[in-house]
């Protein structure tokens, strides 16, 4: 059929369920990778956690797990949606220390809709920054608030760019002129982009979602 590509997510449990082992034991994105490695003609991602999966009990326990996830066979990984640098940073760090080797990919998710964002955050404890938070709802309207969280988007990316980024993965949901104008926003030529679109600039690769 053409896939190449196997995003290995467990998924989350139906709200107020909890994921238990099967019959055959296996509970964890882990043991997705490793029935997907068997087939071994996948190339293999991977969800990381910047703050710390909401299951973990601690950052170390977190990138502990998440070591474990990439020897399973991952070949690249995508970042939770961070809204503060610094986590992703500092992840990176942890993972340097762990031995992770694999590509990390910056997930950003453009916030054009606060309440929904803090909806979003909370569930997954993405932290968002209070002077975001202060300016998007003191917006007068909706295009304003828009344009603060574009801009917004595009700042956190110049400061990945600049700091070595070379890849960013954007979560569009559904909407993916947001992400053209944060495309333009970084000087690279969006175009008609599509959620299956690459866009690249010298060697800076944009994925959308």
């Amino acid at each position: 059929m053409g896939v190449e590509n196997i995003l290995a997510l467990r998924g989350d449990p139906p709200q107020g369920m909890v994921i238990t082992p099967g019959h055959n034991g296996r509970c964890h994105a882990r043991n997705l990778i490793e029935i997907v490695k068997s087939f071994n003609v996948f190339s293999i991602g991977v969800a990381v956690y910047p703050e710390g999966h909401s299951e973990s009990p601690s950052l170390e326990k977190d990138i502990a797990y998440t070591k474990e996830k990439i020897d399973a066979g991952a070949d690249f990984a995508i970042t939770q949606m961070f809204f503060d640098n610094r986590y992703f940073y500092q992840f990176m760090e942890r993972a340097e220390q762990a031995g992770i080797r694999i590509p990390v990919i910056p997930g950003i998710m453009p916030v054009t809709d606060i309440e929904k964002i803090k909806r979003f955050s909370g569930l997954c404890g993405a932290t968002l920054p209070k002077d975001l938070i202060v300016r998007m709802e003191r917006a007068t309207s909706k295009q304003d608030e828009v344009k603060i969280g574009i801009n917004f988007a595009i700042e956190q990316c110049q400061d990945l760019i600049e700091n070595g980024v070379r890849y960013l993965h954007f979560y569009t949901l559904n909407n993916a002129d947001i992400v053209s104008e944060i495309l333009r926003g970084l000087n690279l030529d969006a175009g008609s982009l599509s959620q299956s679109d690459t866009e690249s600039a010298g060697d800076l690769i944009a994925f959308a979602d």
